[in-house]
């Protein structure tokens, strides 16, 4: 079914949906009309043979159970226990309740029991998940309500034994798993005690740490000593960096106090003695040596008056020099304490440096002894713990086992089986619905597979013709569509036949206005020559002078429409060479003459193709305004297709619900072989209630009533 577009003002498509709603059902509506039959005959067929389903069906009897889920103890010890996997559960279940291996089962369970329905074959059965519960319901159905509710309780305690099988035999497997991973940590636990036996009768483990502790206290000790002993060092001038590594006990600082001592200033080496922290002040020092300084100032006051070689100037020098070899004296000493002291700090340095060593080297030891035996220890708890969880594990899982419990229980055993209250009306009922739904669709694909037009769009979206016109479909009176008149009141059919013949009139393509024109369609029974006949009345309505010609020589009927006798007639014309005058006939309407087919020929074609009715129709071209030929079938002779060569223009009528487009394509190709100018295409008997076409309902209100002196 074509689907309506229209042009969006993007310039792009918008399919018209409510377009193509309509008409869809305007396609239903014909197909149902055409088809009509197929629904009666579907239906009882569905009703029948529900009726004989309910006839031969045997009563049946059903039983309900249901099972939920429970909360299940897994063991009290600690460690692995049996549990399910609760992904999928009740799938899970569902599925292995539906299995053939545990109906089978049952039902064989169900014989042994009681021997009457030994052999007998399970019952429909089914699971289903009640809804926001998580209870399973269970459903039996069969012939025999004993048995159904007997195959639906064992039906679920041979699905409980199926699980408790299931659950003994992984319980096993993984509990012989568990014993032999037990095994092996126990081994792994004892070597590991002995090692760690071994380790502490070779090591005195228990004192390690105290020895540790007070390895690490000398250890500081020995820091803070070595950091004092470098700090007297520092005072002396002395650092690590200045020790020569060739000679590390050569005391290289002292050099600067002898060279004092040789012959710097005094001053200079006072400061450098008095700088040391290392040495007590000396007051008898102090003493001389501001003695010295008064002598010294008054051999410079004397100088001036007095002579070198004066008695007093000779004591006063005398005085000086013997203070000065004083304090050389007191220097002297003082230096020799300074390196005494500084010899004696570098070998309290060195000591206390190797004891360091010796103290780290004791705490390493012992740290490195302290961390292999606690790795040992760690090893043995480690071994230790696994094998008490594997052990508590086995434990467990053989609690599971004989506890038996399972997920599911039952929560209501089988009913007592009842008959399954089938209602006859609804099953009857239902074949009828389901008769008339492949009815339905029975229809529409016959619909499909038509292939007749049905509407306008079935032509324009398929072929390049233009559309030229449509004819809504009228009553017929005796057979046929009544022809045109004055005052005529189906405004809507009148209508259509004045477009056509407006397009006639206004719309000519190539410069000049067609004059000789030939109607044709596929097949006879199209309605080609009662519309041939309305447009000429309406083109004589139109002071257009007129010439319809019935050039079907094989079954021309049209002179009964006009009530005229067909004893000659366009045969006898091209024939016998009778004068156009003897052929043509006054029909009553104004401006529009007739020439019927005449005694039908045993040569149409030729007559038609003839060089004398070529003449003849040059003849009615320039005597008529238009002149109509209602031509044959095109798919019937090849009389339509080789006269259409000599029209100005050919009308190609298609009859809506009749006319299939492959015809439609054959015909048009046939005449498109001939270059023959196909006018534009003009549907018939369209229902006027077609998509596209609903407008000309309101013909009949809103057109103007002719009065009785009025002409269409």
């Amino acid at each position: 079914m074509p689907t309506p577009v229209t042009e969006s003002s993007e310039g792009g498509q918008h399919v018209e949906w409510s377009e193509t709603f309509h008409a869809f059902i305007f396609r239903a509506r014909i197909y149902l009309k055409r088809f009509w039959w197929i629904l009666i005959f579907t239906v009882a067929a569905g009703v029948l043979v529900q009726a004989w389903q309910k006839h031969n069906s045997v009563m049946q009897y059903s039983s309900n159970a249901e099972m939920m889920v429970a909360q299940v103890s897994t063991g009290t010890g600690s460690g692995a226990g049996y549990t399910e996997n609760l992904v999928g559960f009740f799938s899970t279940q569902t599925h292995l309740l539906m299995s053939d291996e545990v109906k089978n089962n049952a039902a064989q369970s169900v014989g042994l029991q009681h021997p009457e329905y030994a052999g007998w074959r399970p019952p429909g059965a089914g699971a289903q998940i009640i809804n926001n519960t998580s209870i399973l319901q269970l459903t039996a159905t069969g012939p025999d309500p004993k048995y159904t509710q007997l195959f639906l309780e064992q039906w679920m305690l041979t699905f409980l034994d199926k699980k408790k099988e299931m659950r003994t035999l992984q319980i096993e497997d993984v509990s012989t798993s568990i014993e032999e991973g037990a095994a092996n940590y126990k081994l792994k636990w004892e070597a590991a005690q002995e090692a760690r036996k071994d380790f502490v009768q070779k090591n005195v483990i228990v004192s390690v740490q105290s020895e540790i502790d007070l390895a690490t206290a000398t250890f500081n000790a020995l820091s803070n000593q070595i950091s004092l002993i470098q700090a007297q060092l520092r005072v002396l001038g002395w650092t690590p960096e200045a020790q020569p590594k060739d000679k590390p006990d050569l005391l290289s600082d002292m050099d600067k106090f002898k060279h004092y001592i040789e012959g710097d200033s005094v001053e200079q080496i006072d400061r450098e003695l008095a700088g040391s922290s290392l040495l007590l002040p000396n007051p008898q020092y102090e003493g001389e040596k501001q003695g010295l300084e008064t002598l010294r100032n008054q051999y410079e006051g004397l100088q001036d008056g007095l002579g070198p070689h004066h008695p007093k100037m000779v004591s006063l020098k005398s005085q000086i020099d013997g203070l000065q070899k004083n304090l050389q004296v007191w220097r002297t000493q003082r230096v020799a304490a300074l390196e005494d002291r500084k010899a004696s700090l570098l070998v309290e340095l060195r000591q206390a440096t190797e004891d360091r060593k010796a103290a780290n080297a004791k705490v390493l030891a012992d740290q490195q002894l302290q961390t292999e035996y606690q790795l040992l220890d760690d090893q043995v708890k480690s071994y230790h713990d696994i094998y008490e969880t594997l052990i508590g594990g086995q434990i467990n899982l053989q609690e599971s086992k004989e506890l038996g419990q399972d997920m599911l229980r039952i929560n209501l055993h089988a009913t007592l089986a009842q008959p399954q209250g089938d209602n006859a009306v609804k099953q009857i009922g239902s074949g009828a619905f389901v008769g008339l739904a492949a009815g339905i669709v029975i229809i529409f694909l016959l619909g499909a597979l038509d292939g007749r037009v049905m509407s306008v769009e079935d032509l324009t979206q398929r072929f390049d013709e233009p559309m030229l016109g449509v004819i809504p479909m009228q009553k017929r009176i005796g057979g046929q569509v009544e022809l045109l008149k004055n005052n005529d009141q189906r405004q809507m059919f009148a209508e259509s036949c004045r477009n056509i013949r407006s397009s006639l009139l206004y719309m000519d393509r190539q410069g000049q206005r067609p004059s000789i024109i030939m109607l044709t369609s596929s097949m006879p029974s199209e309605g080609k020559s009662t519309l041939s006949a309305n447009l000429s009345i309406t083109l004589g309505f139109a002071s257009s002078k007129t010439l319809l010609v019935d050039a079907d020589m094989r079954r021309g009927q049209l002179h009964k429409r006009f009530n005229i006798k067909n004893d000659i007639g366009l045969a006898e014309h091209i024939k016998d060479g009778l004068p156009l005058e003897k052929v043509i006939h006054q029909t009553g309407v104004e401006n529009l003459d007739f020439i019927p087919c005449g005694q039908y020929p045993s040569n149409p074609g030729e007559l038609l193709m003839s060089e004398r009715f070529s003449e003849s129709i040059a003849t009615l071209r320039q005597k008529y305004d238009f002149v109509i030929f209602d031509s044959p079938p095109i798919l019937l002779t090849d009389d339509a297709a080789s006269f259409a060569t000599r029209a100005d223009a050919v009308l190609f009528v298609v009859r809506a619900g009749y006319t299939r487009l492959r015809q439609v394509r054959t015909s048009l190709e046939s005449l498109n072989r001939r270059s023959v100018n196909v006018y534009g295409l003009i549907v018939n008997f369209i229902d006027h209630r077609e998509p596209g076409y609903y407008s000309y309902r309101y013909y009949d209100y809103y057109s103007y009533k002719p009065s009785r002196t009025d002409k269409i």
